[in-house]
């Protein structure tokens, strides 16, 4: 019998490495499963690869929106202060244009106290130049809404307007002012719109004829047959007048006839030591009524015998008949102060 070899196995070697070799189906290659290729796990396609991807386009998406929001919020909020901000401005404009127009009515306030001809001098209801003032301008005008101008009724009280004017904003105020007493209210001359005829009316060198076609109201006196320039018609005031007073004197006349003549008015004083005369320049007068006026003040020594207010033509003047209607003697007062009327402050349509 032929003996068989038997196969002794080996104790399995150590590798030098220290790790153990493996045993079983991983020690045979051909039991071994094979390699798996490393690209599907590297792929875009692969599960956790677009996972990841997926979370990456989230945080995008929410930091963009975030920025969006944050700078949505930044320009409402530079909005709001831009607003806000020209709300400010816009009331400090206001506030400093009512200062403005407050300052104008107080400007021509003192003009009126400066300039005691202002009646004379001073435009009606037009606005000033503006005149600058801090961070803007003012202008101021006045009015005399009753008769229209300021030399009707000298002591008539005027509306005083003041505009004041800063960046985009304008105001206005109005008030009523009394400015300084120029005349008596009170008319010296008796009858003196004729209407009573020739009442307290005399004559001198000519005859004095109640007349149509005044000049206001329904009569006026006519110095008719007049022989010389100083044919004429005449009031006495003896008891009226005062020694170193002023007064405001005036008459309406009119021509009878075509052409022109020089119309004057005169205050004779006539004392026991003997007279003087004190006369208004002379105002050309034609066939439409034409005012005649001035300003006389009386002085005499001695004691006053009589005193006349009279109208004639002078200098050069012929003996034309003329028309004679709304004559008036105001005593003037000394000038005082110029105020406001109170409760009359007011804003005004801008």
């Amino acid at each position: 019998m032929i003996p068989q070899k038997i196969a002794l196995q080996s104790e399995p070697r150590v590798p030098t490495s220290g790790h153990p070799v493996s045993r079983g189906r991983d020690a045979n290659p051909a039991c071994r499963e094979p390699a798996r290729p490393l690209g599907p796990l590297l792929s875009s396609s692969g599960p956790r690869t677009a996972t990841r991807y997926r979370r990456r386009g989230n945080s995008y998406i929410f930091f963009l929106g975030m920025s969006m929001l944050v700078a949505i919020i930044g320009l409402s909020a530079l909005t709001g202060v831009r607003i806000k901000r020209q709300a400010t401005l816009r009331l400090n404009e206001r506030a400093a244009a009512q200062v403005y127009a407050q300052s104008a009515i107080e400007f021509s306030l003192l003009q009126i106290y400066l300039d005691t001809s202002w009646r004379d001098s001073f435009l009606h209801d037009q606005w000033s130049a503006a005149q600058p003032f801090g961070a803007g301008s003012f202008s101021w005008k006045l009015l005399d809404d009753i008769n229209g101008d300021f030399t009707t009724d000298r002591n008539a009280s005027v509306r005083m307007f003041g505009k004041g004017y800063s960046g985009q904003s304008v105001w206005v105020y109005s008030a009523l002012v009394q400015p300084p007493l120029e005349s008596s209210p009170t008319n010296l001359l008796v009858n003196g719109d004729m209407e009573a005829g020739t009442a307290n009316w005399s004559a001198l060198n000519c005859n004095l004829v109640s007349s149509a076609g005044a000049h206001g109201g329904a009569t006026c006196l006519l110095l008719d047959n007049r022989s010389s320039f100083d044919s004429e018609g005449y009031q006495l005031v003896t008891g009226s007048v005062r020694n170193g007073a002023t007064y405001d004197v005036e008459v309406w006349a009119k021509k009878e006839t075509a052409g022109s003549d020089l119309v004057t008015i005169s205050i004779k004083l006539t004392t026991d030591k003997g007279w003087t005369l004190v006369v208004t320049p002379s105002t050309s007068v034609g066939t439409s009524w034409t005012k005649v006026a001035g300003t006389l003040q009386t002085s005499w020594t001695g004691n006053l015998v009589e005193a006349r207010w009279r109208t004639f033509t002078y200098p050069d003047g012929n003996s034309s008949d003329f028309y004679i209607d709304d004559a008036r003697m105001l005593e003037k007062k000394a000038s005082g102060g110029v105020g406001l009327i109170p409760g009359t402050w007011k804003r005004e349509p801008q």
